[in-house]
C-alpha cells in the first residue's frame, strides 16, 4: 500500500508510538490524537476520557523532536456542547500546532443510544438530513440512497450556529487538508488574530461591491450550498436525489462533500485572488 491510517486508543503509549515510528511516511495521519471534544460537561455526558493536557503536549512534542506530523478531531453537535466551547477548542488545537485538525459534524447512528427519543428530548435535538456522498444509484431497477442524520441544534446551540460552524468545518478541511495557505493560517495567532475569527469575516465580507467579483460569488456559492445541502425529511431528500439522479443533473452539492469541493476549489480553482484578498483582510 501507498499509504494507511492508524487509530490508537485514547492513552497513546509507548506501543502506538512504536507502531508511527515504524510506518513512518507512509501513515497518512501521522500521530493521531482523536479529541472529538475537550468540553469537560461533553465528556461527562458522553463518558469519554481523553489524553491529560500534559500527557497531550508531552506526546505533540514527541511527534516534532522526530519529525512525525500530528493531527486530530473534534465534532460538533455533541450534548452540553455550544458553539463558543467549540471554537475555544479549535483556537487552542491551532495554538498546540496541530498539522491537521480534522472536523465533523455530530451524525446520528442507528442503534445508538444517541437515536433513542429519550436521549433526544433531553438535550433537545433537532436534525436534518444529507446525502452520503456519491452513495446512490439503482439496484435491480430500485433507486438507493445513503443519507446521514445531522444534529443541527440542542439546548446549547443554534440552528444559525451550526451553519457557522459547517462553514469552519469546510475552511478548516482547505487549510489543514489540502493545506490552503496553511502557515499563514497558523501564523495569524503571532499578531494577535484568532483564526475562528478571520475564517468568519472571509466567508463574511463588508462592502462586498468593493472585493473581486471571484471571491464575491465563492462566498455566495459556499453559503448558499452550506444552506441547502441538509433536507428536513428522508422522503424530501429521496425525491430530489432520484430526480437529479434520472435527469442527470448530479450537480457537485450532491456527488461530493461540500469539504472536498470547496476545499479543492480554493485551493487549486480561486488563486489570481486569494493571495491579495487575504492580505486585505489582514490589513483591515
Amino acid at each position: 500500500p501507498r499509504g494507511l491510517r492508524f487509530y490508537s486508543d485514547k492513552n497513546f503509549g509507548e506501543t502506538s508510538k512504536k507502531v508511527v515510528e515504524i510506518l513512518g511516511k507512509i501513515n497518512k495521519f501521522g500521530a493521531n490524537f482523536s479529541l472529538q471534544t475537550e468540553t469537560e460537561e461533553t465528556l461527562k455526558q458522553i463518558n469519554r476520557k481523553n489524553l491529560t493536557p500534559v500527557k497531550l503536549n508531552e506526546s505533540i512534542s514527541w511527534a516534532r523532536n522526530l519529525n512525525i506530523p500530528t493531527s486530530t478531531e473534534f465534532i460538533f453537535g455533541l450534548p452540553g456542547e455550544t458553539f463558543d466551547s467549540f471554537v475555544s477548542q479549535l483556537a487552542k488545537a491551532v495554538e498546540r500546532g496541530f498539522d491537521a485538525i480534522n472536523c465533523a459534524n455530530l451524525t446520528i447512528l442507528n442503534g445508538t443510544e444517541m437515536k433513542r427519543k429519550s436521549f433526544r428530548d433531553e438535550y433537545d435535538f433537532t436534525s436534518k438530513y444529507r446525502i452520503n456522498g456519491s452513495n446512490y444509484g439503482l439496484i435491480n431497477n430500485e433507486f438507493c440512497v445513503e443519507y446521514e442524520e445531522i444534529v443541527v441544534s440542542s439546548n446549547r446551540f443554534s440552528y444559525e450556529e451550526f451553519l457557522m460552524v459547517r462553514l469552519l468545518i469546510v475552511m478548516f478541511y482547505a487549510i489543514f487538508t489540502l493545506q490552503f495557505y496553511r502557515w499563514f493560517f497558523h501564523s495569524l495567532r503571532y499578531v494577535g488574530i484568532p483564526i475562528v475569527d478571520f475564517i468568519i469575516r472571509f466567508a463574511s465580507p463588508e462592502n462586498r461591491s468593493s472585493w473581486p467579483e471571484k471571491y464575491r460569488n465563492f462566498v455566495i456559492d459556499l453559503n448558499r450550498d452550506i444552506k441547502e445541502e441538509f433536507f428536513d425529511s428522508v422522503d424530501e431528500l429521496e425525491t430530489f436525489a432520484e430526480k437529479a439522479f434520472k435527469e442527470r443533473k448530479l450537480d457537485d452539492r450532491i456527488s461530493a462533500k461540500l469539504n472536498v469541493f470547496y476545499g479543492a476549489r480554493l485551493a487549486f480553482m480561486e488563486r489570481d485572488w486569494t493571495h491579495d484578498v487575504l492580505l486585505r483582510h489582514i490589513q483591515e
